[in-house]
């Protein structure tokens, strides 16, 4: 009879929380990347979709900065900075 119960018990736990996961999964199971440009430009991405605008002026800095050809106008230490702060959450 207690094993009865038990199972009947786990049962409706395993439901519920099954139930729970399937209204839930656009919430449980996203992944959010965040890309700062050294032009303080941010994009996020959430499931692999662009949710914020281009940053284009950002993309072509980087480019030229990954590419050595980017030649920065006065005391850019700021740009150099945004290049290394890509987080990923």
């Amino acid at each position: 009879m207690t094993k009865k119960i038990m199972v009947v018990i786990f049962f409706i736990i395993m439901l519920s929380m099954s139930f729970y996961v399937y209204t839930n999964k656009d919430k449980i199971f996203t992944s959010k990347v965040e890309i700062r440009y050294p032009d303080s430009c941010l994009e996020v991405y959430e499931n692999t979709e662009l949710i914020t605008p281009v940053c284009e002026t950002g993309r072509q800095i980087l480019e030229a900065q990954q590419n050595g050809t980017y030649k920065p106008q006065g005391n850019n230490l700021q740009a150099q900075w945004n290049l290394s702060q890509i987080k990923l959450t």
